[in-house]
């Protein structure tokens, strides 16, 4: 930071401001970090008050650690070196509010929103075994058809094809039955009238 003024024009003002903001953590004023901010600094002071700024920043970060916080982090201090860090701990929180939720929409939103996460393969994993046991619960072919187009990729395909095939033997036993039982009704009923 470089302040250029007049004399008597608050200098010493901006500068115990600017070094409170910059080099306290509590962003309140000692007559110690004043020093920081020197009234002709140059370029490499400028790069070093940024970079204790963000590592300052990312402190109080990680230390309230909420989502709010992390992004806060992330649209304010961009060029950052914590950036993906942050990132990875803000990931980390949503996954886990994710995970309690623990609803097949809620993975489904977070792949979304955070398709690049490292959370993300696990999601899908959690996704697909909270949509089979959907589909177990509803125990039929249509149900399992539905999982077995809608996520193809899922561990539980082959369980489900399974399912499909029983459902689909049973239900051509029962169409079996039925068709044997109408014949025999018919003969029946032939007997019947040609007495």
């Amino acid at each position: 930071i470089w302040l250029a003024s007049y004399p008597k024009s608050g200098n010493t003002l901006l500068r115990s401001m600017l070094s409170a903001y910059f080099f306290s953590k509590e962003r309140i004023f000692n007559l110690e970090i004043i020093k920081n901010i020197k009234q002709f600094p140059n370029a490499h002071n400028i790069k070093s008050a940024i970079t204790q700024r963000n590592e300052l920043a990312f402190q109080k970060a990680r230390e309230i650690h909420k989502i709010e916080e992390y992004n806060y982090f992330l649209t304010t201090y961009l060029e950052a070196e914590q950036h993906s860090e942050v990132e990875n701990l803000r990931n980390q929180l949503i996954f886990k509010f994710v995970t309690d939720t623990s609803t097949v929409e809620a993975y489904e939103r977070f792949m979304k929103m955070y398709p690049t996460s490292k959370e993300v393969y696990q999601a899908i994993k959690n996704r697909d075994k909270l949509a089979f046991k959907e589909v177990l619960k509803k125990n039929n072919l249509q149900a399992f058809i539905d999982f077995i187009q809608k996520y193809p990729n899922a561990e539980q395909v082959e369980q489900a094809k399974k399912f499909q095939f029983k459902i689909n033997h049973i239900e051509s036993l029962y169409d079996e039955k039925d068709k044997q039982k109408h014949v025999i009704e018919e003969t029946l009923s032939l007997i019947h009238i040609s007495e």
